[in-house]
This record gives C-alpha cells, sequence and structure tokens, in this order.
C-alpha cells in the first residue's frame, strides 16, 4: 500500500491536505508499465470493503 500526494499535487499550491492512497507502487502510477501485485490489490479491496461499511 502507499500513501502520497502524487496525484494530487495541484493541492500543494491550494494549500488542500489531501490523504491518497491504493494498491502498487508509488512511483508506477499512471506510466506505460504500471503494474499492481494481486496481493497488494486484496489488502486494498479488503481496506476500501471495511471503510464502506464504516461510513
Amino acid at each position: 500500500m502507499w500513501n502520497n500526494g502524487r496525484s494530487a499535487k495541484w493541492s500543494d499550491w491550494a494549500g488542500i491536505p489531501v490523504a491518497t492512497t491504493g494498491a502498487g507502487s508509488r512511483t508506477l502510477p499512471h506510466q506505460v508499465d504500471e503494474y499492481v501485485e494481486v496481493a497488494e490489490l486484496m489488502v486494498a479491496a479488503e481496506m476500501y470493503g471495511t471503510f464502506k461499511s464504516r461510513i
């Protein structure tokens, strides 16, 4: 699991706090050779399911 602001860089200059999370390496998103390990995808799916059940 990764957590960074890579997909939310525009928020840096706007002063908006942002948290991102998901499966896969934070160095690969939105690239030609992007991939996600199945085990990481399963952990992310469990996390999303837990979050959904609590809101």
